[in-house]
Formats: C-alpha cells, structure tokens, sequence
C-alpha cells in the first residue's frame, strides 16, 4: 500500500513480462510473447471521472510535462494559493482498477505481434519500436493508419547478445553487451562521425553498429549526449561529449571519464547511475550525488559532491533516474527516493513478487510515470511531487531546466 497523495496508479489486469509508452500508446507485452497495444490517451479521456479534476488527471496520466513547461513561463507556482489549490488536486484523483474488457475496448490490434523470445529491454524512437533479446536486436514499425499499430513485420539488426538498451536524441541508440562490451545503433542514416569514435577508440562493427568500449557494461544511460556505462562486475565509466570548431567545422568528440574522475575516488562495491544533471554512486551504507554540466567537460564537468548515509538491507540489482527521483531495485524491495526527500516503498517481494518496472526519463508526457508488473497486472504509477519541488537545489532525480 503506497502512503502518498502525490501517487496514483492505474490497475491493468493480465499476465505481463513488459510495456512501454509513445505519443499516445500504450504497449503491453504479454508472457506468452506478444505484443499488444492501446489508445492510451483516448482510454483516459472516456472512461475516468474527471469532475473537477481534469487537469490533475491529464498531468498524471497523459501530460507529465505540462507543469513543467507552464511553471517555465509563469508565476504559477509563486503565488501560494495557487500552488495549495494544485496539490489539493493531485491529492483527490483516486486510484484505478479496471477489468480487461474495458481496456480492450481501445485496442488498435487486429493481432497482436508476435516475438521469438520474451524481451530483454525495449525502446522507442521517431515510431520504431527497437527491442533486445537472446537472439539478437531487433526493430518493427508503429502506425495509428494500419490495422495493427504495432507492425507485425520484424526486422533483425544484429545478432549481438544486449541486455540493455537506451534511446537517445536523434536516433542514437546506446546497447549494452556484458562482457562484449558498449555499442551504439545509428538509426539515421545519413549520420556519420567517424571522429567521434576514434577520439574513444571506438570501432564499426557493422555499417551503423560501433563498438564504444570492449570493458563490461551490464546497462548504460543517457547524461544529455554523454553517455555512462555501469557494470556489476567491472568499473563504471563515462564517455563525455564535447565539441570543438576545426576551420569552422563542428566536430563532436569523445573523452572517457572514470568514476575517480566523477566522484574523486573509486570504490570496490559502488554502482554507477545518471539522467542529464545527475550521476549517482550506491554503495552499501549510502547515496552519492555529483552534478554534471556537459557544457563544462574540460573544466570541472562534476561539482556539488553531496551524500546521504543509508544503510541497503538487500544487494542492489538495478536503478535508474528520473525527474521525479532516484529509483533503486534491491534482491527484496522497490525503493523510490522521491525528489522532495520523502521515500516510497513501491514493491516488495515477501508481500508480493514483482517481474519488473520501467521508467520513461526521455520521454516528456510520460516523465512522471512508472510501470511495475506483477503476476497478474500491471500497475501503471504516477508521481507527481516533483512539481512542487525546487529543482536547482533537490538531492534526488534529475533536474527539469524549464523551470526558473
């Protein structure tokens, strides 16, 4: 039972290993190896109660960005009254059950589209659906104008084994490959930078797959265009980008960041995680937090050293970052350390097992939102303290630049 009026979920009943969020659709993907998908935004629209509480619906479940963006441009959240009639809002929106004949009424599947093996990760980019798994990586089209959204025509891009992958801004899609090492997918053709790979002794694997770095990456992530690499088994890294003018041609380049680099020190048992501005170190008695300006990679890029003592029950098997808050996945637990300092307990497994969860930190309507699934449903949760959070002094989650 979560205690905060700040976090609401939505209850989809049925037997699922995943799902994602684009646009306006949810894609659920089923254990039997399916994958099946929802006009999310027109679900939303026609079967919750709004009453008076459109707009705190619309920003938990369809428009996690519109505070953002608004508070950008206004004085919404300076005037007291306002920000205390906001958060009563959020706080009188109810939780969901829904039975699966009510959700299948917007399905925009003819049949659902079938995959060789359950997936090991998923993403999306300019309406590509990109998915990994023991076979190899893969990529379908999506469509409102076909019959079936998701294209059930499969193309196979590579036989790489990749256990993590990342989508990243025009087309780059980062993979990590355990001891194979990190790679990057090149879904823009006409992209080439072949500079770039070899300021970090990277290689073309095939004509758009380049290995970044043969060490060990168990997951990667996105810090604006640099990217981090964690292992479980190996040092964590980054690879910063930078950009210099030759006879006034822009050039990217790469330069590799150690983790004594970032945090001034190295540690045996410390785990490696980051979103844009923030790049974490979990370690078994506490949290770390540097910030990371990209623009300043030759100067200090890494400022604010801060921590936070706490003491990890259980071996930690996963986190990820969100604007929202820090999310970290122990042997046992689902922690959330939320943005305004509060923590939430979102799963446990000596109540109930959990299969997995996703977050969507590049997405910008769904930035509030995350998945867990379970056995027999999938709850689809949203977090909406961040609004009301100072976002250049927060602790935890990455920092949303709108907001003045």
């Amino acid at each position: 039972m979560i205690d905060n009026n700040f976090v609401k979920k939505i209850i989809i009943p049925g037997e699922y290993w995943d799902s994602f969020i684009y646009k306006k659709w949810l894609i659920l993907e089923s254990m039997d190896g399916t994958l099946r998908s929802y006009d999310w935004e027109k679900f939303i629209t026609e079967e919750l109660d709004y009453s008076n509480n459109e707009l705190a619906y619309n920003c938990a479940f369809l428009q996690g960005n519109d505070l953002y963006r608004n508070t950008g441009k206004s004085i919404l959240f300076k005037d007291s009254e306002v920000k205390n009639l906001l958060e009563e809002k959020f706080k009188r929106i109810k939780n969901i059950d829904i039975d699966y004949y009510r959700i299948s009424r917007y399905a925009t599947f003819n049949q659902p589209t079938e995959i060789n093996n359950l997936t090991t990760d998923i993403g999306i980019y300019n309406d590509k659906l990109y998915y990994c798994n023991s076979d190899g990586v893969f990529c379908t089209n999506l469509s409102s104008r076909n019959i079936n959204y998701v294209s059930r025509n499969i193309n196979k891009i590579w036989d790489g084994y990749v256990q993590n992958l990342q989508v990243g801004n025009y087309g780059t899609i980062i993979m990590s490959a355990a001891s194979d090492g990190l790679f990057d997918l090149i879904t823009n053709e006409n992209y080439n930078d072949e500079h770039y790979y070899n300021t970090i002794g990277g290689k073309t694997i095939e004509h758009n797959i380049h290995q970044l770095s043969s060490n060990h990456s168990s997951y990667c992530s996105w810090s604006f265009s640099s990217i981090l690499s964690g292992s479980f088994v190996d040092k964590s890294f980054m690879i910063g980008t930078e950009y210099k003018y030759n006879d006034n041609v822009k050039l990217k380049c790469g330069i590799i960041k150690e983790e004594k680099d970032i945090f001034n020190s190295s540690i045996k048992d410390g785990l490696l995680f980051s979103n844009n501005d923030k790049i974490y170190r979990l370690s078994k008695s506490k949290i770390e937090k540097v910030d990371f300006k990209q623009y300043q990679m030759n100067n200090k890029p890494f400022s604010n050293l801060e921590e936070q003592e706490y003491l990890f029950e259980d071996e930690v098997v996963s986190s990820a970052v969100s604007d929202f808050g820090l999310i970290v996945e122990t042997t046992k637990q689902l922690l959330v350390f939320l943005s305004d300092n509060n923590k939430l307990v979102l799963a446990d497994n000596d109540e109930e097992e959990f299969i997995t969860w996703r977050i969507f930190p590049r997405s910008k309507r769904y930035i509030n939102q995350i998945h867990v699934v379970y056995d027999n449903r999938i709850e689809i949760i949203s977090v909406n303290s961040d609004y009301f959070v100072n976002q250049k002094k927060k602790f935890y989650g990455s920092s949303v630049h709108d907001l003045k």
